[in-house]
């Protein structure tokens, strides 16, 4: 069954400090065993992969970043086998597990979804994006990458609840015009973020929607306060934290900001944010969301 089947792996030897190559090495070595044509491409990708039949991505939230901001995401089915310091996209969509049985699900019970893509500014992303306080969260990006997923993000938000000062944005979406000065401002895609975190619980991968989620200013006690229902995914139910479901969405704050794009750190003085045209094509378990 597995005949006409030519996989590519695709992983950077950054991811993860260095287990997205691990994984990728590994998952090589189990399709080699079930002789099943694949190629690894580390850090040097292709032009094309008209020769394949798939791409299995080995690494977080930014090597996709990086696949679906090179290619056209519609043309190869696309699985994700982790290796990355979050692998917030790869845990939601197949949860926590060891690799082996991962590749066995990947090769024996899948099925093929579209799944949506946010476009900010003409750069794509699949999974998060934060603005402003994402983007000094990122600047620890150092104490993260020790450490390492849920744990080093929640180092390095707590480290910038004591630092982080709030500025105005003005929104603009669905006809409407806002000025808020949130702590917290995200658009996002896919439900998690920061190796765990909920940041967008009514999130919907296939409802061609954004999640759009901000806050009012918040002192640095009420940001502790906040925290542990952000990691748990229950602070919609907050007074002070606000959320709408966006097709589009224009943020234009007081002078340019730091953000982070699936992991990736950026800095803009404007964001005009939107469901992309083209959908992701995704290989999914058959009993994926």
């Amino acid at each position: 069954m597995y005949a006409a089947r030519n996989i590519a792996i695709l992983c950077h030897t950054l991811s993860g400090n260095g287990k997205g190559l691990a994984i990728a090495r590994e998952t090589a070595g189990i399709l080699e065993k079930r002789d099943i044509n694949h190629t690894l491409f580390i850090n040097e990708w292709p032009e094309d992969f008209l020769t394949f039949s798939e791409i299995w991505i080995s690494g977080g939230d930014g090597t996709i970043h990086h696949y679906i901001n090179r290619y056209n995401p519609e043309q190869w089915p696309v699985a994700l086998i982790g290796g990355g310091t979050g692998n917030d996209l790869k845990t939601y969509l197949y949860g926590k597990n060891k690799t082996e049985d991962h590749i066995a699900m990947l090769l024996d019970h899948y099925e093929d979804h579209q799944i949506d893509l946010g476009n900010c500014n003409g750069i794509l992303y699949a999974n998060s994006l934060g603005i402003g306080f994402d983007g000094d969260v990122l600047k620890n990006m150092m104490t993260i990458r020790k450490t390492g997923g849920h744990l080093g993000y929640l180092i390095a938000v707590i480290k910038t609840i004591f630092t982080f000062r709030e500025k105005y944005f003005d929104l603009f979406f669905a006809d409407q015009k806002k000025r808020i000065q949130p702590v917290i401002l995200a658009v996002s895609n896919s439900r998690l973020t920061g190796g765990g975190f909920v940041i967008a619980p009514k999130a919907s991968l296939m409802d061609g929607y954004l999640d759009l989620m901000y806050t009012d200013p918040l002192p640095w006690w009420k940001r502790l306060w906040v925290l542990p229902k952000v990691e748990k995914g229950s602070h919609l139910l907050l007074s002070c934290v606000k959320h709408e479901h966006v097709s589009r969405v224009k943020i234009v704050p007081e002078g340019e900001v730091m953000y982070q794009i699936d992991g990736e750190l950026k800095a803009a003085d404007k964001f005009d944010i939107k469901i992309h045209d083209k959908k992701l094509k995704l290989r999914m378990f058959t009993s994926s969301k």
